[in-house]
């Protein structure tokens, strides 16, 4: 092997040692070997933090941000400032909680949920509003795009931002204020979606619950440990229940697939350390249960906000009667077709234009349903229940 080595071996080099090299020479023939110089050793092969830098190098993964990006993220401070509430929505009466593994490293989203009228439910799903602070153009931007996502390894997590946000802004900790988009959706006791709005928001987790608590408190499991923040709410939880329940059954109903694929779960030493042993994860039905709350509130944002983007409709509106209007609007259009348009003056076009423009316009409601169509009012909405958990927040 040293034949093929060039320069000088590093005196701390052992056996069953790994090294970098660099590739100095190509082979010229077939029996030639290629040459290279050593430019680091990482360690002895098999301890977790050898083997992690390893497959850090070969995926081309970098761990530290650029000075730019740093600097972007420090600069946005360690809180929101009352510039940055002005003008969304204020949600922080909400009894939201962020509901995550016990190890969670960062908290993404919070949920809540109380009765509605004529047996429904109200779930707010809120997210932290990461956009705020990755902006285009932004050497923040320019990391992400390069990162794509974050990387979770058995002993820590290499994050897509600078822990400034990813730990810190951008993470629901609790009885923090922090931006976030929120999903304000009112459901019928059939699934079906009566009322929603999407929002940019500020909330304030209010408790940090994990799915072992969640499921001892709903009497799914009797392992783990209790979680008095999960007991207090119980109430919210078993709406957060029943609701995942009736629509995973819709969805079931659709055709979708159930994908409950077994997750390895590495089991590391006393001094979280060295891997000793790797384990099915979600073993506990009542722990994989408490996962499958949590992921369709997730499913229901994403199914309101991806038909929000297309066509807002008000959710109430029955098959049948939405046939029958489209008929009339078609018959109607055939009509408007047949005879000759009036033509409008330029003068009253510019008189209603200029009406409509000094009308006050509602703050950060990005989207909404029909019937959830947003007052011009800093203080109501027509479909949320109003209260001074939805009022807009002025600092």
């Amino acid at each position: 092997m040293s034949e093929r080595i060039e320069g000088p071996l590093p005196k701390s080099l052992g056996k069953d040692e790994t090294v970098i090299a660099e590739l100095v020479r190509f082979p010229q023939h077939r029996d030639d070997d290629a040459s290279v110089r050593i430019v680091d050793v990482l360690g002895i092969r098999g301890i977790t933090e050898v083997e992690t830098k390893k497959i850090e190098i070969r995926e081309n993964v970098v761990e530290e941000f650029s000075e730019e990006a740093l600097a972007e993220a420090r600069a946005y401070g360690e809180s929101v400032t009352a510039a940055e509430k002005r003008g969304r929505v204020d949600l922080r009466d909400l009894d939201l909680v962020t509901i995550d593994p016990p190890d969670a490293r960062d908290h993404d989203d919070a949920l809540y949920a109380e009765p509605a009228e004529k047996g429904g439910v109200r779930i707010v799903v809120a997210i932290a509003d990461v956009s705020h602070y990755v902006r285009p153009g932004t050497a923040l931007e320019a990391e992400a795009m390069a990162r794509a996502t974050s990387i979770y390894l058995p002993t820590r997590a290499i994050p897509m931002l600078p822990p400034e946000l990813s730990s810190g802004l951008a993470s629901l900790l609790p009885k923090k204020d922090r931006l976030c988009l929120a999903l304000d959706v009112e459901l019928g006791p059939k699934g079906n979606i009566r009322d929603y709005r999407i929002v940019e928001g500020v909330m304030r987790s209010r408790a940090k619950l994990t799915y072992e608590g969640v499921a001892r408190a709903l009497g799914l499991t009797q392992e783990g440990k209790r979680d008095r923040a999960a007991e207090s709410r119980l109430p919210m939880l078993e709406l957060m229940h029943e609701a995942a329940k009736t629509l995973r059954q819709k969805r079931i109903r659709r055709g979708a697939l159930d994908f409950d694929l077994p997750e390895p779960k590495v089991v590391l030493d006393e001094a979280g350390v060295e891997p000793i042993d790797v384990v099915r994860a979600r073993r506990d039905p009542g722990v994989r249960e408490a996962y499958r709350i949590v992921e369709e509130m997730m499913l229901l944002a994403n199914e309101v906000s991806s038909s929000a983007g297309s066509r807002p409709r008000s959710a109430t509106t029955s098959s049948r009667r939405t046939r029958k209007t489209r008929a009339s609007s078609a018959a109607s259009s055939r009509r408007s077709r047949a005879r000759p348009r009036r033509r409008r003056s330029v003068t009253s076009c510019s008189a209603r234009c200029s009406r409509r423009s000094t009308r006050p316009r509602p703050a950060r409601v990005i989207s909404a349903s029909r019937r959830a169509t947003t007052s011009t009012s800093p203080r109501r909405s027509a479909a949320i229940p109003t209260s001074p958990s939805t009022a807009w927040c002025a600092a």
